[in-house]
Formats: C-alpha cells, sequence, structure tokens
C-alpha cells in the first residue's frame, strides 16, 4: 500500500506552514502586514497635522493697520488696502 500524495502535502503544510505553505499565501500576508503598517504611519500622520492645526501657534493673524514713522520720529496709523 502506497502513501496518498494529498495527505502527504496536507500534513505538510500544516505541520511546517513555513517551508511548505503556497508562496502566494505568504506574498499576501506580507502585502496585508505592509499595507496595515503603511496605513497606520498615514493615520499617525493625518493626526499630527491635526493637531498641530489646532496648536495656537500656528494661527495666522492678519493686520488691517499700517504704521508710518515720520521724520520727527513720530508714527501715525493708517487704515490698510
Amino acid at each position: 500500500m502506497y502513501p496518498n500524495a494529498s495527505s502527504i502535502i496536507f500534513w505538510l503544510k500544516n505541520r511546517r506552514p513555513d517551508i511548505y505553505r503556497d508562496q502566494t499565501v505568504q506574498k499576501l500576508n506580507e502585502a496585508n502586514a505592509r499595507k496595515t503598517l503603511a496605513e497606520a504611519q498615514l493615520s499617525e500622520a493625518q493626526l499630527k497635522a491635526l493637531e498641530e492645526k489646532d496648536e495656537p501657534s500656528n494661527k495666522t493673524i492678519i493686520v488691517d493697520v499700517i504704521r508710518e514713522i515720520d521724520s520727527n520720529g513720530s508714527s501715525k496709523t493708517e487704515p490698510g488696502d
């Protein structure tokens, strides 16, 4: 009686998947791991950008006043354009 080749393959794949598992499954798992890592890094970058946006030192201040200093050192204020 000869051993069944299919059962040997099944046993090897389950016993030592690091060696005998189909390469497509390994590549898919590696691709999914890289995708998950990239998504996590993107989420962290977006969170950091939101935190920086909320920081008061990053606010834009618009000034609508122009100050001129005349020849004797006094300043006069004029509304901007």
